[in-house]
């Protein structure tokens, strides 16, 4: 097998040009709008914590051969000891299909946004989102949970005015 034709076998599989986390997302016209993306750590100082809303960002790569049918992407949460997170899975479905103005064989992007309210981290540790793809795997997304003080912020003091005669 030529480097041409792995090439051209690779262009016909399904893959992920971006997976990753927000604090806020959408996809508008086919554009997805982000709001503090592209984060790895979380902290808090006491577990369990609640994460109170996140959004999940995918840009899928849909081969021209997946056309026309109903495909089945599933994003699920891995613990730190690599057991899944009960409780989370989110899952969609879509079907797409080629565009007027696209060119025969041409793949499409799909870009998803899954907004997740009230995420549960029961623990500090490294957490995976796992994204799938007709139950093939696609991408893994690490996120570090961690413990951290509290960190009590002081606001700015004047210095004391040295004493005058009038305070006499």
């Amino acid at each position: 097998m030529t480097d041409l034709e792995v090439g051209v076998d690779e262009l016909q599989k399904p893959s992920v040009e971006a997976f990753f986390v927000a604090d806020h997302a959408d996809v508008v016209g086919g554009k997805v709008y982000v709001n503090g993306g592209f984060w790895s750590r979380l902290q808090f100082p006491s577990y369990p914590a609640v994460v109170p809303h996140i959004a999940i960002v995918a840009a899928l790569h849909v081969p021209a051969r997946m056309y026309q049918a109903e495909h089945v992407f599933t994003v699920s949460l891995e613990d730190p000891d690599g057991h899944e997170v009960a409780g989370f899975k989110a899952e969609g479905r879509f079907r797409v299909a080629a565009s007027p103005d696209m060119e025969l064989g041409e793949p499409t992007t799909l870009p998803v946004v899954l907004p997740v309210v009230g995420l549960t981290i029961q623990r500090p540790g490294t957490y995976i989102f796992v994204l799938r793809l007709n139950k093939l795997e696609l991408a893994r997304l690490k996120i570090h949970a961690m413990q951290v003080p509290i960190v009590q912020q002081l606001g700015f003091m004047p210095l004391a005015s040295p004493p005058t005669e009038d305070d006499a």
